[in-house]
């Protein structure tokens, strides 16, 4: 074997190791609050170690601000997480990358809840990755950044899921206004994010790419929609160079001058009128009649229960008795979800004491049963399933009206909350017949050991 092929060999072998190292060694970590325990975002990542969350709450976040620093710089194995893209933001004040990722290749890293906005960069303005960087960016509003290769995400061999993002008003000088993919053809995933009104401004013939540019690049893109992006030459919605991505289940249409160039719609796609509730206020839900409604792709990997409304996803929008996901960040909710009333027991939790189960009482509203609800169904933040057993049905919180009591696993719901006096709980769930509900309670909850 030659001296240079060696070398490549023995890379290989130490990338894979390390993959499987970091895979098996993430554990339940701690949540460090921002500002809380630490008022800079980069400090309490450079606090933090694999397996941990940095929770931060809402806020702008930028040097004028509250001093921040940027590029944030992510740690390996742990994970930032926004109170919610509407109302945290990371702002880079057109002058630094907001967000950089190298070697970060434990996949249980996730970049989660941002508005990421005003970065400036030469490769890659809102979020750099390299180095077989394999984060989850998802829930986010990518928007007002500008570079000269990946306005709003950059990717050099690295291999981030993308998935349930808005990327919208993100420019690149070159190419990749909305995303800039070179990953020499790892495995990467691309889906349920809207993609509009990104521009790259390049010449040349093999530039372009206002949507999306893939150079080198074979991820799965599915159920996108694609909308509204602009290029200098090359696709506008998706430009491919020496690219074989899978292209199923998405909308590409209205990008100027072209949808795609170096590849084409594959399964399932179209290019119609997605039929937003108001662009020009960000308004990207879709509209009763939209194209996008139940005509996504179900098996995607990593698809969350939630959309970035906070809205139940999967749901059947369009009235067939099928719930199909739909195309985009947003899942038409059809009629609206029945507002349930939801009683989280205890009023005030406490992250010391034990216990095996947390409990919800549901009421629905005159007009429904709750002996109708599909247990199986409910979920707790999105991300906590009910346990089937027990459940009963009666006035079990004794205010005279008939309820359901629910229970969840103590420690899954644990995981998710955080210190505060005012934390929201949310209950979804669907009746037998396919109708949807949800419900909101708003409980305490602190974290005190025995005196």
């Amino acid at each position: 074997m030659k001296r240079n092929e060696l070398k490549i060999f023995l890379s290989v072998i130490f990338i894979t190791f390390a993959r499987i190292v970091s895979l098996t060694l993430t554990v339940e970590g701690a949540t460090i609050i921002v500002p809380d325990d630490y008022p800079i975002i980069q400090q309490a990542i450079s606090a933090a170690i694999s397996g941990d969350t940095v929770y931060v709450r809402a806020g702008t976040y930028s040097p004028y601000e509250n001093g921040e620093t940027f590029p944030i710089r992510m740690r390996n194995g742990v994970s930032l997480i926004g109170e919610g893209a509407d109302v945290c933001i990371l702002d880079g004040e057109h002058a630094y990358t907001v967000i950089e990722c190298i070697f970060i290749i434990n996949t249980s890293t996730k970049i989660e809840g941002f508005t990421i906005t005003n970065g400036s960069g030469g490769l890659g303005a809102g979020i750099f990755c390299s180095f077989y960087s394999s984060p989850t960016i998802a829930k986010n509003i990518i928007t007002g950044n500008r570079a000269s290769k990946g306005g709003g995400i950059y990717c050099f061999s690295a291999s981030p899921n993308i998935i349930n993002n808005v990327i919208t008003g993100n420019s690149a000088s070159i190419s990749g206004g909305g995303i800039y993919f070179n990953v020499l053809y790892l495995t990467s995933t691309i889906a349920n994010n809207v993609i509009t009104g990104n521009e790259a401004l390049g010449e040349l013939s093999w530039d372009g790419g206002g949507g999306i540019y893939f150079e080198q690049a074979s991820p799965a893109v599915t159920n996108n929609i694609i909308t509204g992006n602009t290029s200098n030459s090359g696709g506008s919605g998706i430009h491919c160079y020496s690219s074989f991505p899978s292209i199923t289940y998405n909308d590409v249409w209205g990008n100027f001058p072209l949808n795609y160039s170096g590849c084409a719609e594959g399964t399932a796609s179209i290019s119609e009128d997605p039929l937003f509730v108001d662009p020009t206020i960000s308004g990207y839900q879709l509209r009763a009649g939209s194209p996008g409604i139940d005509t996504g792709d179900n098996s995607v990997s990593g698809l969350p229960e939630l959309d970035l409304d906070g809205n139940p996803r999967i749901v059947d929008g369009d009235g067939d008795g099928a719930a199909v996901v739909d195309m985009g960040a947003f899942e038409y909710q059809g009629v609206m979800a029945i507002e349930a009333t939801i009683d989280f027991d205890p009023d005030t939790l406490n992250l010391k004491n034990k216990g095996k189960w947390v409990t919800t009482y549901i009421e629905l509203p005159a007009g429904y049963n709750v002996a109708d609800i599909d247990v199986s169904s409910l979920w707790l933040n999105g991300s906590v399933n009910a346990e089937s057993k027990p459940a009963s049905i009666g006035d079990n919180d004794n205010d005279g009206i008939i309820d359901l009591m629910a229970k969840f696993d103590r420690n899954a719901v644990e995981d998710l909350l955080v210190v505060s006096e005012n934390v929201e709980i949310t209950v979804s769930g669907s009746l037998v017949d396919g109708p949807q509900f949800v419900g909101i309670d708003i409980i305490r909850v602190i974290s005190k050991g025995k005196k």
